[in-house]
């Protein structure tokens, strides 16, 4: 089988940076992979990358598994993914119990046991992971690499003290999917392939990644005082029956700007384009190796 690999030299800290070299460091011992099929820019930008290849990893963090995501299936290559997490966050791999040890990492691979997950698409984009919009979500976007180096998830957080009351303040929108259709003063929503969401492991308690549906998310407009006993809820996944929040699953949503302030999105992660958006599922469009 020939490995060729896609790796982001400058996702996650330094732990992270060097367990990535190792692991190709390993893949390469064991004869699975050559120095000149490894790239660390996107494989649109080499003709040919997957000419060959019986295996792709993935090394960095969601936005690199989203664009090589969107490659593959630009280029109808459907060809199994071996990602190595190590972004700030790692959501989508912690959810799966992916390893993030080189050693754990190429055993994985070498076992060879592969799993079909959904994907869900938004306009012509596929995501692995969430598309989220609202002033909350734009916190994901807005901090900077550098902070990410140095306080690791922290850096959400303190990327965000500046703009506090700035991201109550709203955005009236329109959502509608199997469970009906609904307009809301909101501060966040989510379209969600994962249980785990920002770090908060029980966000999407009954998602799957391979059950056909999208877990559908809205947290409706509340004040910082009372966003408190909410965000222990979310903790404690008890949320789901608070009045400030809707929540449904669905095959397909579609969510429309009311209100005159304008509400981006963004799509595992990287910044997306303005509402409308319609997204659905896409079963078994990803081929990932698993534990």
């Amino acid at each position: 089988m020939r490995v060729k690999a896609v790796i982001n030299p400058e996702s996650g800290q330094k732990s992270m940076r060097a367990a990535v070299s190792e692991a190709l460091g390993l893949l390469k011992a064991r004869g699975l992979l050559e120095d000149g099929d490894i790239i660390t820019r996107s494989p649109s930008e080499r003709a040919g990358f997957y000419d060959g290849c019986g295996l792709v990893v993935a090394a960095g963090g969601d936005g690199t598994l989203h664009d090589l995501i969107n490659d593959m299936k630009r280029r109808g290559a459907d060809i199994p993914v071996a990602y190595l997490p190590t972004g700030t966050m790692n959501d989508f791999g912690t959810s799966l119990g992916l390893p993030r040890s080189a050693r754990a990492f190429c055993d994985m691979i070498e076992a060879g046991k592969i799993r079909e997950l959904d994907l869900g698409k938004a306009g012509d984009q596929y995501f692995h992971y969430v598309v989220a919009g609202g002033a909350m979500s734009s916190v994901s976007y807005a901090t900077a690499r550098r902070l990410k180096y140095i306080f690791g998830r922290r850096a959400y957080y303190i990327s965000a003290l500046p703009r506090f009351f700035e991201l109550f303040k709203g955005s009236k929108i329109k959502i509608s999917g199997d469970a009906g259709e609904f307009s809301e003063k909101t501060l966040l929503f989510l379209i969600a392939n994962s249980s785990i969401i920002a770090g908060f492991r029980k966000m999407f308690p009954e998602a799957s990644p391979d059950d056909g549906l999208l877990d559908v998310l809205v947290i409706r407009k509340v004040t910082a005082l009372k966003s408190l006993p909410l965000l222990l809820s979310i903790v404690r996944g008890t949320h789901l029956e608070r009045p400030e929040v809707l929540y449904f699953r669905t095959k397909r949503v579609e969510i429309t700007q009311l209100g005159r302030r304008a509400v981006r999105t963004d799509i595992d992660g990287e910044r997306g384009g303005p509402l409308p958006l319609t997204a659905e599922i896409v079963p078994g469009a990803l081929k990932l190796i698993v534990p």
